[in-house]
């Protein structure tokens, strides 16, 4: 989410969160500690560290990493080694393309993290990337502690959702879902939330789908799709039907292109959809 989200407030338990990574980062200064930090929301997590900036008496180093990462180690290096920081936030997790590789390979050297890097490593995680490195390096995984967790109250995340879905359905250029998990949305809404509010369900499933298209995962992309367009045409909202008609036709339209030989399918299936 971007910073105009308008997350404000910040919920007692996120206070306490906060003082908690403050308290460990200045008990773990200048020697090595591995410091998970669970937070799904962007937004919320800028407002946190405006505040650890702002608060901390640890004076912590950031590195964001781009999503051609594949070493987590060496990326840290490169960032390092001339001067060493008290403590380093370790960002941008949720947007490596190689996000499995790059575990595996941080848990065959996790000696390597121990033995040079004197401060801790504050990791910024979502639940699917935070579910991964349990999976994938649960040796480099066992020396964090439980993670410390920072979310947003239920109103202000369907609040912040209305108006992701609103600048997506417009086409609005601001709209990005970089840092955006919506599975872990979903999660932390529950179930009766989401049955109590259809329209929030069906924006979600549009917005899982644009997903969904550029990772190239046609088929759930159509399904959640789908899923958007039966609620706007119960509801007779001509406009967001097109919209998903279209998207449909587009997602047809890229299985055609890549499956030449047995495409015939898709090409009436993006003529109908159009």
């Amino acid at each position: 989410m971007a910073e105009s989200d308008g997350l404000e407030n910040i919920l007692p338990d996120n206070e306490r969160s906060l003082q908690t990574l403050a308290r460990t980062l200045k008990l773990t200064q200048r020697r090595f500690s591995l410091i998970l930090v669970r937070c799904n929301y962007t937004s919320l997590r800028e407002q946190i560290l405006q505040r650890l900036r702002q608060e901390c008496t640890v004076e912590f180093a950031e590195l964001v990493l781009p999503s051609s990462t594949t070493k987590l180690y060496s990326s840290i290096l490169n960032q390092v080694e001339n001067q060493p920081p008290a403590a380093l936030m370790i960002l941008g997790l949720e947007s490596v393309q190689a996000l499995d590789d790059l575990l595996v390979a941080a848990n065959k050297t996790r000696d390597k993290f121990k033995n040079d890097f004197a401060f801790p490593l504050v990791l910024w995680v979502t639940d699917r990337i935070l579910h991964r490195l349990g999976r994938l390096a649960p040796d480099f995984n066992s020396w964090a502690s439980p993670p410390i967790q920072f979310t947003i109250a239920p109103d202000d995340m369907v609040n912040s959702l209305r108006q992701k879905a609103e600048q997506a359905f417009t086409g609005d250029a601001d709209f990005t879902l970089d840092g955006y998990d919506l599975k872990a949305v979903q999660q932390d809404l529950g179930s009766e939330q989401q049955e109590s509010d259809p329209e929030l369900q069906a924006s979600l499933a549009f917005m899982l789908g644009l997903l969904d298209y550029r990772k190239n995962r046609l088929d759930l992309a159509i399904a959640h799709y789908q899923q958007s367009l039966t609620f706007w045409q119960q509801n007779n909202n001509l406009e967001r039907q097109g919209i998903l008609l279209l998207n449909i036709a587009l997602a047809y339209y890229s299985k055609a292109e890549q499956k030449r030989t047995e495409n015939q399918i898709y090409w009436e299936e993006t003529r109908n959809y159009l």
